[in-house]
């Protein structure tokens, strides 16, 4: 087998294993909102990280935007972007109000 073959072989498989992870993760999530616990765990999650505020943060003393914290809030809205993708919209819209 030449190398290309060889390389679209081993994307190939890394693609079928994304793609079952992608599953199993949609799979999980479905399951842990089933409960009212675990709605209120997905809530928790979805205001911790911020998601529905505001990103833009400003220093108190210069009045100026806060570049730092601006960045530290991007980074938890990530996290609840990385978990929504896997949600169902009827999930997400029990969650996200």
């Amino acid at each position: 087998m030449n190398k290309i073959a060889q390389s679209q072989k081993q994307v190939s498989h890394r693609q079928e294993q994304e793609e079952i992870l992608k599953k199993q993760r949609i799979a999980d999530f479905q399951e842990i909102c089933t409960t009212e616990g675990g709605i209120r765990a997905m809530k928790w999650i979805f205001t911790s990280t911020g998601y529905n505020q505001s990103n833009c943060m400003h220093n108190p003393h210069t009045g100026g935007l806060d570049a730092s914290s601006m960045i530290f809030n991007e980074g938890c809205r990530t996290i609840w972007i990385s978990i929504r993708k896997y949600l169902s919209k009827n999930i997400r819209s029990k969650i996200e109000i």
